[in-house]
């Protein structure tokens, strides 16, 4: 038999809905204590240990994410939205960050899982990434409205993903990333609905994931 997937992705507890957390403009990030700042493509920034070695630690394990927004964000929305009666109230909100974590889990896990697949391993997950989807914003909610409105759109909107990388047998922070991105811009301009929201925000996370491996497949590589 052929060696496949021995890089195994676990998602932990995938039918428990990660809960909104309402982030600030200024997240606070992991502390850097121990850590060397490195140059990674598809990161802002990176903060790595030298014990973070991929050929030490065959495989990962991935916790479900926690969705933020920006509330900033929110309150120019509600303000830019009032005189339509389409604001978002917090019900609206644990709906939006539960059908965003809905879309990340399988959709960072998986694409990790084709990005790592190549690898050989056995034995129990050594490396834990909890990933934190923070400072949330949609262009457009499709919120239920007496009145027919159509609203265009060149972009779902943006995110900042911050992951952290544990290792399993005592906890301890081996290194962390960040980066903020915009969903893809579409040209010609795409109709704002929930579903457009989710694919193209589906799009944006398989590409934070395929950065992702391509890190921890050069992590113990001085960058």
């Amino acid at each position: 038999m052929n060696s496949v997937a021995h890089w195994r992705i676990l998602l932990l507890c995938t039918l428990l809905m990660a809960q909104p957390v309402l982030a600030t403009a200024d997240t606070p990030l992991p502390p850097t204590d121990g850590l060397v700042q490195r140059s990674i493509a598809g990161f802002d920034q990176a903060w790595l240990s030298p014990e973070l070695s991929m050929a030490e630690h065959p495989q990962v394990i991935v916790d479900p994410v926690k969705v933020g927004f920006d509330a900033s964000w929110i309150s120019r929305y509600n303000r830019d939205k009032r005189a339509i009666g389409q604001q978002l109230d917090q019900s609206e909100l644990d709906r939006i960050a539960a059908r965003m974590a809905a879309e990340f889990d399988p959709a960072f896990s998986d694409s990790l899982q084709r990005r790592l697949d190549s690898q050989s391993g056995s034995g129990q997950p050594e490396i834990r990434i909890v990933p934190r989807l923070l400072e949330l914003e949609l262009s457009h909610v499709d919120l239920p409205s007496a009145a027919r409105t159509e609203v265009w759109v060149a972009r779902a909107g943006s995110a900042m993903l911050v992951l952290e990388f544990h290792r399993v047998s005592d906890d301890r922070l081996l290194g962390w990333a960040m980066d903020r991105r915009e969903t893809r811009e579409n040209r010609p301009f795409r109709r704002a609905n929930r579903a457009f929201n989710q694919a193209e925000f589906r799009l944006l996370f398989q590409s934070w994931a395929s950065s992702t491996g391509k890190m921890l497949m050069t992590a113990n590589h001085k960058g």
